[in-house]
């Protein structure tokens, strides 16, 4: 495919945040890019981002000193190779998994953070990402994992896109057992811990594993 008309094909999903063809003002970029700059200054080692897309945010974990590899992993190749060619740093090793597919971390070793933003409101069945996180987060490991927030489950969501929406007391559920989990709250480029009574459009989440033991 030609540069130009792959590069067509990604703007044009919607789903894709593309920072060289959009501009900085883009709020879906603005809000993208807070994300992983918040998890940025707070993660330590080897690092996983799941659904990297053009490899922006794996870029901006690279960055810092405290990181000490990124996995940056999606299932499309069209992303990946723009990631590959816009945001490559010694840092990064870029690849196509499918997340939806049983073992799809069996080779990549343990990690001290998984990044997974906006993954589950794309994900009919959510078993095989689960499992995979659960098998490659090393112990006391941190899990970040943002979603936007909506109807729940089983009602159709605001995004075309989207499978579902979840509300925050399913997303604190997904926590209950086996987790320790922080929830932040984010409109706009806005991060917050979570003030009940205030409303956001994305819940954002820290976790960290109560015990060693799996957690599925």
């Amino acid at each position: 495919m030609a540069g130009g008309a792959m590069r067509k094909k990604i703007v044009r999903t919607e789903e894709r945040v593309f920072p060289p063809a959009r501009r900085l003002s883009d709020c879906m970029l603005a809000e993208h890019w807070a994300r992983y700059r918040f998890i940025a200054r707070r993660a330590r080692g080897r690092l996983l981002d799941l659904g990297c897309g053009t490899g922006y945010g794996s870029f901006e974990l690279a960055r810092q000193e405290a990181t000490t590899e990124v996995i940056g992993v999606d299932s499309s190749s069209e992303p990946l190779a723009w990631a590959a060619r816009y945001y490559h740093h010694p840092k990064v090793d870029y690849r196509r998994i499918d997340l939806t597919q049983s073992g799809w971390e069996s080779n990549l070793r343990l990690f001290d953070g998984i990044v997974a933003l906006e993954i589950l409101e794309h994900l009919a069945s959510e078993e095989p990402f689960w499992i995979g996180v659960d098998r490659a987060l090393a112990a006391g490991g941190s899990f970040w994992l943002s979603t936007p927030l909506g109807r729940g489950r089983g009602r159709t969501a605001s995004d075309p896109f989207h499978v579902h929406q979840l509300r925050r007391s399913e997303v604190e559920r997904l926590f209950s057992v086996g987790w320790e989990a922080i929830f932040f709250g984010q409109t706009g480029e806005w991060i917050e811990p979570w003030v009940m009574g205030r409303r956001y459009r994305t819940i954002l989440v820290c976790a960290r594993r109560r015990s060693q033991e799996s957690l599925r």
